[in-house]
C-alpha cells in the first residue's frame, strides 16, 4: 500500500506476466465487503524496460526532436526465444 485517501487505495504490485491486477482489486473488494475496481492502472516496468526510460509521446511531434539518445543499442538487447507450436 502506497497511500490511502478515502475511498481510494493506492498500491504497487510486483508480479509476473499473466497476473490480472483488475481481478486482484475485485477480490480485495469482495473480501472487504465493499466492492472495488481500478480507476487507473499504470505499468511501471516490463522486462528490462522501465517507466523511467520513457519519453513523452508528444515530444515526437516536435520539429527537430532528436530521438536517437533515447533509443537502445540493438546489440545490447537480449531476445527471448519464442515457443514453437
Amino acid at each position: 500500500m502506497v497511500k490511502y485517501e478515502y475511498p481510494r487505495l493506492h498500491f504497487v504490485v510486483q508480479c509476473s506476466k499473466g497476473t490480472y491486477i483488475r481481478s486482484i482489486a475485485h477480490e480485495l473488494g469482495n473480501m472487504l465487503g465493499c466492492g472495488a475496481y481500478l480507476e487507473e492502472l499504470r505499468r511501471l516496468r516490463s522486462g528490462s524496460f522501465s517507466i523511467d526510460q520513457c519519453i513523452d509521446g508528444n515530444l515526437l511531434d516536435e520539429p527537430g526532436f532528436d530521438v536517437s539518445p533515447y533509443l537502445r543499442d540493438a546489440n545490447g538487447l537480449i531476445l527471448q526465444p519464442a515457443p514453437v507450436l
